[in-house]
């Protein structure tokens, strides 16, 4: 992480200032991934995905992820660096966890759709389906084939 005084040359502020409002550096980094997590999910809830048909909501769940993913690389930055970190600042944010309930709510929702619809097998996991969406977002399987 950034020294606090260069976050606070860059923010034009003070030390002190995030200190107070933030208690630390791990403080304003949780708020900051507290403030992304509900930015994305405020997104996700705008697709509306319980109007569409279950092949359809996830399929523009995977197309929004990866569009959102590929235009907001702060995002994925700050990602990447809460996964260096083993997940500490989610594990220790209600406000993330609560966030991040909701769109493991919306793919189960969207699963058990369509697997009473008959067009999604009994075994799909929606915490799985999401790690596997959000990964093939960030490292997309290779589609040009073989050099």
């Amino acid at each position: 992480m950034l020294a606090a005084a260069t976050v606070a040359a860059r923010t034009r502020t003070t030390k002190h200032l995030i200190y107070y409002y933030f208690g630390s550096k791990e403080g304003l980094f949780q708020a900051v991934l507290e403030r992304a997590y509900s930015c994305i999910r405020a997104a996700e809830r705008g697709l509306n995905l319980d109007q569409l048909a279950p092949v359809a909501a996830i399929q523009a769940l995977v197309e929004f992820t990866f569009d959102y993913e590929e235009a907001c690389t702060d995002f994925l930055r700050l990602v990447t660096i809460e996964n260096i970190h083993f997940g500490k600042h989610i594990e220790s944010s209600p406000a993330i966890q609560g966030l991040n309930v909701t769109v493991i709510d919306t793919i189960r929702d969207i699963v058990q759709r369509g697997q009473r619809e008959g067009v999604f097998r009994r075994e799909v996991d929606a915490i799985d389906l999401h790690l596997l969406m959000t990964s093939f977002c960030i490292h997309p399987p290779n589609t040009v084939g073989d050099a």
